[in-house]
């Protein structure tokens, strides 16, 4: 979304509210589907500790919201969604390839 060449702030903001709702929805759905499986019992409360899941998504609704309502600033919150989904997800992975041994 970022690479397309001179595009507003305002669709900018409108695309990222429709990528957090969108990511909010799925991620909750299968964290759903994930805790009704009961064969990743052991790893799945290690995994969710460190889980960014609702901080991204809300994160990335916050920077879409600010740049909808003229806030040149939403691009700068929209670093805070991207670290987090990056630690989350190498942290994740670390636990699950350390703990799946267990």
């Amino acid at each position: 979304m970022l690479a397309i060449p001179g595009q507003a702030y305002r669709p900018l903001g409108a695309e990222l509210v429709v990528l957090g709702v969108i990511t909010g929805t799925g991620l909750y759905i299968l964290d759903r589907r994930a805790k009704g499986d009961r064969s990743n019992q052991a790893v799945a409360p290690v995994l969710e500790t460190v889980s960014p899941n609702t901080i991204t998504s809300v994160l990335l609704l916050a920077a879409g919201i600010a740049l909808v309502l003229g806030e040149h600033a939403g691009l700068y919150v929209l670093v805070a969604p991207v670290l987090a989904a990056v630690i989350g997800g190498v942290a994740s992975t670390w636990l699950f390839l350390t703990k799946i041994t267990e």
